[in-house]
């Protein structure tokens, strides 16, 4: 059985822990001293062993070692190489040793140099190294471990049975790429809590610590992946926690980091830009610990320019390990981390000589010169790419996590887009003779920089065309419908990049015209399905039923937000037509309302001047809420490129390029033939089936 560090041993570990954990191998009950190291280790595991039995021990111990292997790092490799780690990888060698698997070559050799190794530890200056050596093979190898236990014994009233259940669980984790358990009848829910458990306390939180980078890289799926996200959220919950007692050796997190993108986990869950928020203290002060994360997070953009003469040729490239790292992504790391420093208690922890600093590229340039902090966009020099980085993520926020857009920009965001777009404007139109050689990079330069900012929607580009209004060449480049059109069509464009994650989903709208109402749904039957099921109802069905379709597209729609303190005004905006209100021939708009992120959207219909709408929701309960978005246009129809006039034959309601057209009860010759319309069979099959229901039952009538 595996013992337990003394006190003595584990005081001192506190001190020089590093990325170590805690070791049974590690246990000794007296300090170093003259005594020979043979002498003192076999004198202590002499209670109650056979001269014999000492006999193999100490003839094991003084078997040749090899005078190269000096320092710890050595002396690990060799029993690396003994067994056979360049042949194995860690999953592997832990996967047998769970299947029974516990053969080892070479044991002598590796009890003599795990021996070695173990009393290297105690020596001072190279204390240090050989306990990260003896906590990484410790963690590499199962069959290891069992040396170790060979190496060094202590009287039985060290239990550590508990301490040995850490680490067999963390072991059948990495064999078994699972939390189920052949071994013990518990779920898989159970382990991970007590796994989770482990990070509360200091000796079982340094045995976590050494697995957990290893865990991250497992390639898990299903309830597996979700109790692994559980399991990694508790870490950084302690590390934040934990930050002042230097608790987790924060070199361990950016371990943990690679191996989230190497093995492909979804960042959203495992590596967002609110984990990493909350880490910024930690992160910050110890940049150099942690240079995976901040060249994967935080790489500065560069421009790359296919032709200079191509005006708008001009392409932003972020090389990040991360996939599929774009400019949306970029920015939803980048400002929510710069927040964090700006918050009151970031900068009172950052002070030198007397110093505030509330950015910070100040405090980079000033303590972290050379540093990986100095290579990111978040550093002096990068200023504008942080302009630019605060109007994508308002970007982001309004349509790819839903939150709409408002009349007016934010403060902070008008003035970054301000100072952005009036540094851009201005080196496009500048001609004098000093600034001609690179006036052919100022322009397709200034047009991707505008065509991410201005033209993210047309409430962008209306502050700028209100700002600058009193400069003519400035309004001609800003109204450049060619560079709207152009990064319109990109998939790296803006409007590609920030869409509304819904209209993914489901591409269209269906509207249902019930009698005197209209119902609106994002697909299937309304939340009035009972009425359309009421064959009886001869008053509505089904001579007065009627369903229209409407594509959505998110490059060209957006969701207006009215607040719960406001009422609906349609004047300034495109407000997408739902129909005319029969009684009051009052234009009804398409609105919806979601309670909160990840919640089904109702969809209903409201009017001008509305301070609320009604809708009714999943279980066909009639609602009312003071919250809710009006669809719009999010750019000036003006802007967007001519349709094809034969696809307008048949529209209904328009609203610039967005209309109806009839799905029954008569197709429309018309209508759209698109493979994401793949609900259309099901829903006319089952239309027809109650329209020849309801003409027999209406026949006992």
């Amino acid at each position: 059985m595996p013992t337990s560090p003394t006190r003595n041993v584990e005081a001192r570990s506190r001190t020089h822990s590093g990325d170590s954990v805690s070791i049974p191998a590690l246990a000794r009950t007296d300090g170093v001293n003259d005594t020979d190291d043979s002498e003192l280790v076999l004198r202590r595991r002499g209670l109650g062993l056979s001269s014999a039995f000492l006999g193999v021990l100490k003839a094991a111990y003084f078997k040749a070692i090899p005078e190269r292997f000096v320092i710890p790092k050595q002396i690990a490799d060799e029993i690396r190489r003994l067994r056979g780690h360049d042949r194995s990888t860690v999953y592997e060698r832990h996967k047998n040793f769970h299947e029974e698997d516990h053969s080892c070559p070479h044991h002598d050799e590796l009890v003599s140099l795990c021996t070695k190794l173990i009393n290297l530890s105690y020596i001072y200056t190279l204390e240090f190294a050989a306990q990260r050596e003896l906590s990484a093979l410790y963690i590499e190898d199962p069959v290891l471990s069992e040396v170790f236990q060979t190496c060094e014994f202590t009287p039985k009233s060290f239990d550590i049975s508990q301490e040995g259940d850490y680490h067999r669980r963390w072991s059948e984790l990495l064999g078994r790429s699972s939390f189920k358990s052949n071994q013990r009848p518990e779920t898989a829910q159970h382990s991970c809590d007590v796994l989770k458990d482990a990070f509360k306390y200091y000796k079982y939180g340094f045995i976590a610590v050494g697995y957990i980078p290893y865990a991250m890289e497992l390639e898990m799926q299903n309830e597996d992946l979700g109790l692994m996200h559980q399991l990694w959220d508790n870490f950084l919950d302690n590390v934040v926690r934990k930050y002042l007692e230097e608790f987790h050796p924060i070199n361990i997190v950016d371990r943990c980091f690679r191996s989230i993108v190497s093995s492909g986990k979804p960042l959203a869950y495992f590596a967002s830009s609110s984990q990493l928020e909350r880490m910024a203290m930690s992160l910050i002060a110890n940049s150099t610990e942690v240079p995976f994360i901040f060249s994967t997070f935080f790489p500065p953009p560069m421009f790359e320019f296919r032709n200079p003469k191509d005006p708008y040729g001009a392409k932003l490239v972020i090389r990040s390990p991360a996939r599929d790292w774009d400019i949306v992504s970029a920015a939803t790391y980048a400002i929510p981390f710069l927040g964090a420093f700006a918050r009151g208690m970031m900068t009172k922890r950052f002070v030198t000589q007397g110093k505030d600093f509330h950015a910070l590229s100040e405090y980079i340039e000033s303590n972290w010169s050379g540093t990986p902090l100095e290579h990111t966009v978040l550093a002096k020099g990068e200023g504008a790419f942080i302009d630019l980085y605060e109007a994508v993520n308002d970007a982001a926020t309004s349509y790819r996590r839903s939150m709409g857009v408002l009349r007016k920009l934010e403060a902070s965001v008008h003035h970054a887009l301000v100072t952005l777009v009036e540094s851009s404007l201005g080196s496009m139109v500048i001609e004098t003779s000093s600034r001609k050689d690179k006036k052919n990079w100022d322009i397709p330069r200034g047009n991707l920089l505008i065509a991410h900012t201005v033209d993210i929607d047309r409430y962008h580009k209306r502050e700028m065309l209100e700002d600058f209004k009193n400069n003519d060449a400035y309004i001609d480049i800003l109204n450049d419908r060619l560079r709207f059109q152009t990064y319109l069509r990109r998939p790296d464009g803006i409007c590609n990049l920030t869409y509304i994650p819904q209209f993914r989903n489901v591409s269209y709208l269906r509207r249902f015209r019930i009698g005197n109402e209209y119902f609106i749904t994002a697909d299937g039957l309304p939340e009035s399905s009972n009425q359309i099921l009421n064959y009886w109802n001869r008053a509505v069905f089904p001579e007065d039923i009627v369903v229209d379709t409407m594509q959505l597209d998110g490059k060209i729609l957006t969701c207006l937000w009215v607040a719960e303190s406001s009422v609906f005004n349609c004047t300034g905006h495109y407000p997408i037509l739902a129909g005319v209100d029969f009684e009051t021939n009052e234009p009804l708009f398409v609105a919806v309302v979601y309670r909160r992120v990840n919640s089904p959207w109702y969809f209903t219909t409201v009017k001008d001047g509305a301070s609320s709408v009604t809708f009714m929701d999943e279980i066909g309960v009639k609602c009312r809420s003071r919250k809710f978005f009006v669809l719009c246009l999010r750019h000036d129809p003006i802007d967007l490129p001519p349709q094809d006039i034969q696809h307008r034959e048949g529209a209904k309601d328009p609203t610039g390029p967005v209309y109806w057209v009839e799905f029954w009860p008569k197709k429309d010759a018309h209508y759209f033939y698109d493979e994401r319309l793949r609900d259309d069979r099901l829903l006319e099959s089952f239309l027809n089936e109650q329209r020849i229901m309801g003409t027999i039952l209406g026949g006992f009538y």
